[in-house]
């Protein structure tokens, strides 16, 4: 399956320390961003905790201890952007998991647009 790296939208940076992702050229919708977000992943029940790698408008990388073993693709995501109090819940699909030695790498599309 090829994979497709999300691009994210410049508020961001007002939000996070991060660096524009340069690696998906000019064949992109939306840019993307390099980012550490400490998130939990909720999927059926149950909740995965993780990291949110990169972001953009369209999705994320987020990458988890372990495998998400569901039915369902549609999960839930819970984060906090550094400096703010309040808990950001966005909703999407896993589009693609990818093991990494010890860890999951797990491809998300939004289910709609996010303006950060």
């Amino acid at each position: 399956m090829m994979r497709e790296h999300f691009s994210g939208d410049k508020k961001i940076v007002d939000h996070i320390d991060t660096v524009p992702d340069q690696r998906g050229g000019s064949g992109r919708l939306h840019q993307g961003f390099h980012v550490s977000i400490d998130t939990i992943l909720e999927c059926g029940n149950i909740l995965y905790k993780g990291t949110i790698l990169d972001i953009s408008k369209k999705g994320c990388h987020f990458i988890t201890d372990n495998a998400i073993r569901t039915a369902s693709n549609q999960v839930t995501l819970k984060y906090i952007f550094s400096g703010e109090l309040d808990t950001r819940i966005v909703r999407g699909k896993i589009i693609w998991m990818e093991q990494k030695e010890n860890s999951f790498l797990i491809g998300i599309e939004f289910e709609k647009l996010q303006n950060f």
